[in-house]
């Protein structure tokens, strides 16, 4: 009798969906006359997806009410991004980095053909989209000769910003140094033996989330920075202690941020080719430049050539987190898993929970995507069974 549990499930699907402006704008390349993409069109090659539809207790919304491209499809909804980035749909542009954390200034590393073409930048403050600009690169024979200084890096206002209590205990650890640096921790409560993913982003400020810690605790760390020509620099040894939580106040630009100035510098050293960018007001940046890719990547990382006529696909990061968030913003809160990180040192993973190609967690680690016999669609039957897959020692 899973009919009428069904129906009334679908009902508050259909809520939720009114809730967060769920909305179907398709640009269609095949479909009816109203744009959208014809169900029948998706289940053609889909087949299994449409099987397990038919099959499951628990069914995503879109799936239900055969709007499959507003997850799936370049452009198929507006979407929020981890920084509450809100940006429009653009399908000619392909995003290859993005920082979320809202500084001043940022540095990246680009790939040393990009020299001599464009690429656009969008920068985000808080919830409002206040820069969105296309940059022209210089060659790499008129990027600026770094002049960065050389010797020892120096450390300096390493502290604990904040311990606190979400889906587990974590901290953030700050740092700055005297140039542009990668940034990794190492703790312990006994030797050093555990250590975050590596940092790669060049930045002269830092702050890294040290995930999993054990309430009641005092953890011995150390901060390690490296520059681009591979100097090592690493702090003395602190303390971190979880027996009491702890925010450092933070100090926010007053009113709304408005007009946003931006001054772009390049620069190229031994073949490599650098991009700052400095702002008026803390932003988070994401750079791209238009598609020129034929071969599309899925989420789960294979290649394939689809026909032309195929509507583009939503990248691999958009599909698993960015959309998420995008009709679930409470996903973002403290009492929801980080996601877009690395697991932590030594933490196993059930196969079941999928990772991102290079082992990042996103939404999709403990959600099924199209349907599910569990609640929410989770992974597992259970939450407490969920957490236990990778938190053993929570048990």
């Amino acid at each position: 009798m899973k009919m009428p549990c069904f129906k009334r499930f679908k009902i508050f699907l259909l809520g939720l969906a009114g809730l967060f402006g769920l909305t179907c704008i398709i640009a269609a390349a095949q479909g009816d006359a109203s744009g959208t993409v014809a169900p029948e069109e998706c289940c053609r090659c889909h087949f299994q997806v449409c099987e397990e539809r038919a099959s499951k207790r628990y069914v995503h919304a879109p799936i239900l009410e055969n709007h499959c491209a507003v997850c799936h499809v370049k452009g198929g909804m507006p979407s929020v991004g981890l920084g509450a980035v809100q940006e429009e749909a653009n399908e000619e542009i392909e995003w290859f980095v993005r920082d979320s954390q809202e500084h001043n200034e940022h540095w990246f590393e680009l790939p040393s053909h990009y020299a001599g073409t464009k690429i656009t930048l969008m920068a985000n403050a808080g919830e409002n989209k206040v820069l969105n600009q296309e940059i022209n690169l210089p060659t790499l024979d008129h990027a600026e000769r770094f002049s960065l200084q050389q010797g020892e890096i120096t450390i300096s206002d390493l502290r604990v910003v904040e311990v606190k209590k979400g889906v587990f205990l974590s901290a953030i650890i700050a740092w700055k140094t005297d140039r542009i640096t990668d940034a990794q921790v190492f703790y312990g409560e006994g030797d050093l033996g555990s250590s975050t993913a590596l940092d790669n982003r060049w930045a002269t400020e830092h702050e890294i989330l040290v995930a999993g810690l054990d309430a009641g605790s005092r953890y011995r760390f150390v901060v390690v920075s490296h520059d681009i020509y591979g100097n090592k620099a690493m702090s003395q040894e602190m303390i971190l202690s979880t027996r009491d939580f702890y925010s450092e106040p933070v100090l926010k630009p007053k009113g709304q941020p408005g007009q946003i100035a931006m001054k772009a510098h390049f620069y190229q050293e031994q073949g490599r080719f650098f991009a700052r960018f400095a702002t008026s007001h803390p932003v988070a940046v994401r750079l791209g430049r238009t598609g020129e890719q034929t071969l599309r990547v899925e989420a789960n990382g294979v290649g394939t050539n689809r026909p032309q006529e195929h509507l583009e696909l939503t990248d691999p990061y958009s599909l698993t987190i960015t959309v998420c968030v995008g009709c679930h913003p409470q996903s973002k809160g403290e009492h929801s898993h980080p996601v877009d990180i690395r697991p932590k040192a030594g933490m196993h993973i059930p196969p079941e929970y999928r990772t991102m190609a290079d082992g990042r967690l996103s939404c999709m680690s403990c959600h099924q995507a199209h349907a599910s016999d569990n609640e929410y669609r989770l992974t597992r039957a259970k939450r407490k069974d969920l957490c236990l897959g990778c938190h053993r020692n929570f048990g």
